[in-house]
């Protein structure tokens, strides 16, 4: 043990020992000075953000039936992933890990911007997918039929050096498809997003596939796209500047010259949403955006920058 971290210990051990003698020799504790817990439901079926006043870093949420599951990233620490229950969106409990052990030795001490990136949770005919991005190692998934119970051991999607923030989606052919962002840090370049067919049960890319967004223009650091399609449109959530929350809307992907994109900002930016958004269609049937300390708004329509409509609830 160091010295500073024992002269820390000692510090925290006689400060709590006088304060136990005070309280035993009849001084009363300043209640001004306790703080309580931060708690969002508000106990009248309101809320207030964030939802989780603590830093689950890039949040990805689903809903399967009457449960909403929630994972985050967590980088060297393990064991890896968190994943979190809720039945309203609101009050959250952890009830599980993805990973106990990063699959890599050097993992056993602290490696300070490795490990687990921003990952994707997704449900697909009685199974629950997570991606975890390892941005030094390549792509990785896990999947179970028990999201409570035991998850399987990592394998890669594709093992590739800066590729990160994978979303896996199926359409209704029953073909596959993951978008990515990268980390300029490890491959050079970033503000942009890319396209890859992937196998449909996850265990691998098909092509190499195809760049779908430039955001250096106007997007710059665009990142951690979530792939959504709705009333026949695809659309991509995704984070870019720091602070915006734009999306990309196309009717066709993956078909050279036939396809149209655009990006808009679907919601304006604050301060309580800023990292990796997602769409979750509540039991209500409206919807709801997150982001990075969870936090949640409202949403009743998507604007199309393709048709220039607006699509309802």
């Amino acid at each position: 043990m160091t010295r500073d971290v024992t002269g820390y210990l000692l510090y925290w051990f006689y400060k709590i020992r006088n304060s136990s003698k005070r309280l035993r020799n009849g001084d009363t504790m300043d209640k001004t000075k306790i703080h309580k817990m931060w708690i969002a439901d508000q106990g009248d079926g309101t809320y207030i953000n964030p939802i989780l006043y603590t830093d689950y870093s890039d949040p990805d949420a689903i809903r399967v039936g009457e449960d909403y599951f929630m994972i985050a990233s967590s980088f060297c620490n393990t064991p890896a992933v968190p994943l979190l229950h809720s039945k309203d969106l609101v009050n959250w409990k952890v009830i599980n890990y993805i990973i106990d052990k990063l699959p890599f030795d050097y993992y056993d001490k602290p490696v300070h911007g490795c490990g687990t990136w921003a990952p994707a949770i997704r449900y697909h005919e009685g199974t629950y997918y997570v991606f975890i991005p390892m941005p030094d190692e390549g792509i990785m998934m896990c999947k179970t039929t028990d999201p409570f119970g035991k998850w399987s051991e990592p394998a890669y999607v594709r093992k590739v050096v800066g590729w990160i923030d994978p979303c896996p989606f199926w359409d209704e052919d029953g073909k596959a498809y993951m978008v990515t962002a990268f980390a300029r840090s490890r491959i050079g370049f970033k503000s942009m997003l890319y396209m890859s067919p992937i196998e449909p049960d996850c265990s691998g890319v098909l092509d190499d596939g195809q760049f779908i967004y430039d955001g250096h223009a106007t997007q710059p650091t665009i990142e951690g796209p979530k792939l959504y399609k709705r009333n026949g449109y695809y659309y991509i959530f995704a984070p870019a500047g720091g602070a915006g929350r734009p999306y990309c809307g196309r009717k066709r992907f993956m078909v050279p010259g036939k396809r149209k994109s655009s990006c808009t900002r679907a919601i304006p930016p604050s301060t309580d949403l800023t990292r990796v958004p997602g769409w979750i269609r509540r039991t209500d049937r409206t919807g709801s955006c997150i982001s990075r300390m969870w936090a949640m708004r409202d949403v009743s329509y998507i604007y199309s920058p393709c048709t220039g409509k607006t699509t309802g609830r």
